[in-house]
């Protein structure tokens, strides 16, 4: 379902549910990918996003934002289908081909600053060879 909100309008609604913070993790793997959760979490003091250090901090005792159903999908599927495009750009490494990937896109909704916390998968091989003579031992 698409939204009707641009990236700014729903950054202002957030911020009207007193939404400091959207956590988004996805992963792929085999040529296919999904966003797996959106999390909206309520200001904390332990909680801090750095995009030019590259630092994020999401307690585990962060509560998060209740929100109504209608509310919740139309945010959801705004932050999804943002999400999607950002990952989709080209700067971000390969997470869903081949051995895949996961990652978290942190946003801060006061900022609009994101910061994308990217892992990509590889499977490594090492070939070795060997020579030797086929013999009995004494």
């Amino acid at each position: 379902m698409k939204s009707s909100l641009t990236a700014d309008g729903v950054l202002l609604k957030l911020q009207d549910y007193g939404i400091r913070y959207v956590v988004t993790e996805y992963s792929g793997s085999g040529d296919s990918g999904a966003i797996d959760t959106i999390s909206f979490y309520n200001e904390h003091p332990d909680m801090y996003v750095n995009v030019e250090d590259d630092e994020y901090n999401i307690p585990t005792n962060a509560e998060e934002a209740t929100l109504a159903p209608d509310e919740y999908t139309m945010l959801k599927n705004t932050i999804e289908d943002i999400s999607y495009k950002i990952l989709e750009r080209g700067d971000v490494d390969d997470w869903y081909n081949n051995d895949g990937g996961s990652g978290t896109i942190i946003l801060d909704t006061n900022t609009g600053d994101y910061l994308i916390d990217n892992t990509t998968y590889y499977t490594e091989s090492n070939c070795q060879t060997l020579t030797g003579k086929f013999q009995s031992e004494e």
